[in-house]
């Protein structure tokens, strides 16, 4: 969920609209309209948006979902302080008891569990962690999960983010690679673009988690074969995820095809043709990958737009090594 959070972030800089008709995804104007909606209290209002979105399966112009950013705002937290995460925690179980059999404010409470977890957690390595911050980091998974449970009895599993969330909280629980895989499987079957899930389970798979070297590549060539009308896009999509990480290796240790993952791209460009945000991940992409020739061609195609926020000195760095050697 940090990850999740830190991409909204991002999405909301990038929300903005291009005079040759390409488009960021208009992340600002879902986060105002769901943050209105949750500062109100408006939990019927939440409880029929997020079913419409669920229903609809709605998206961005770059095909991400609008459910995912809607459980990512509901969620969130603005200060760091304990009295910002009481009045969160009292938010979801206000939204609880004024709708009792609602699953989606179950999921959305799980969310809360699972951040205020890692913020007693810290995002350090497992050895500076102490002993305090590893007792809340459990009971506070517990309590989540719990949440969670209770929100199969009220047919979450028909809600990608519900299965996307046990993902989640089967791997910081230990429950083991199958067990999340059975959840991704489930997701796929309800929601196959559904993308969050897939970047769960890749991340799951990593070495410094409970994968092998190559797990992840692995993962995204299954994801491929289920998902047949999408072509090699769930191949980059998982590939981009993990290609935030520092130190993944991706082209080495963790064994990707770069031709594969350029293939995705253009198989995501021909169904979300006017994405900017889309010609914008496929340069970063590029760059990962040591491909010059391709990162200009997308930097090429969104000309001297704005970037806008903190993107900007990102695309002043790509223009750099660019130029470079």
């Amino acid at each position: 969920m940090k990850v999740c959070v830190a991409l909204l972030v991002v999405l909301i800089n990038l929300s903005a609209a291009w005079a040759d008709g390409l488009v960021f995804d208009d992340a600002q104007a879902t986060y105002n309209q769901v943050k209105t909606i949750r500062d109100a209290h408006g939990f019927h209002a939440l409880e029929a948006l997020a079913n419409d979105w669920r229903t609809s399966r709605a998206r961005f112009p770059s095909g991400n979902s609008k459910l995912h950013a809607f459980y990512l705002v509901v969620a969130e937290v603005k200060g760091r302080d304990e009295a910002s995460w009481a009045a969160v925690r009292q938010f979801n179980e206000d939204w609880i008891a004024a709708v009792p059999d609602s699953a989606t404010a179950r999921i959305a409470a799980a969310n809360f569990y699972m951040n205020w977890a890692f913020h007693a957690r810290g995002g350090g390595f497992a050895n500076t962690v102490s002993d305090d911050g590893w007792r809340l980091y459990r009971e506070r998974l517990a309590a989540g999960m719990k949440v969670l449970q209770d929100g199969a009895r009220h047919g979450a599993d028909h809600d990608p983010a519900y299965l996307a969330s046990l993902i989640d909280y089967g791997n910081n629980l230990d429950d083991g690679i199958d067990v999340d895989k059975q959840h991704w499987l489930q997701c796929v079957a309800v929601d196959p673009e559904y993308w969050s899930a897939y970047q769960t389970l890749a991340f799951a798979m990593l070495p410094r988690w409970h994968g092998q070297a190559g797990d992840g590549a692995a993962l995204a060539d299954e994801a491929v074969r289920r998902t047949p009308a999408l072509g090699q896009t769930a191949y980059a999509r998982i590939a981009m995820s993990l290609g935030q990480y520092r130190n993944v290796g991706l082209y080495t240790t963790e064994r990707f095809s770069w031709p594969r993952v350029k293939q995705g791209f253009d198989d995501m460009l021909k169904r979300h043709p006017k994405s900017a945000t889309l010609y914008y991940q496929a340069a970063l992409a590029g760059q990962v990958a040591g491909d010059k020739a391709y990162t200009a061609a997308m930097v090429n195609r969104c000309g001297t737009h704005g970037w806008g926020g903190i993107e900007s000195a990102r695309l002043v760095r790509i223009r750099t090594w660019l130029k470079g050697p």
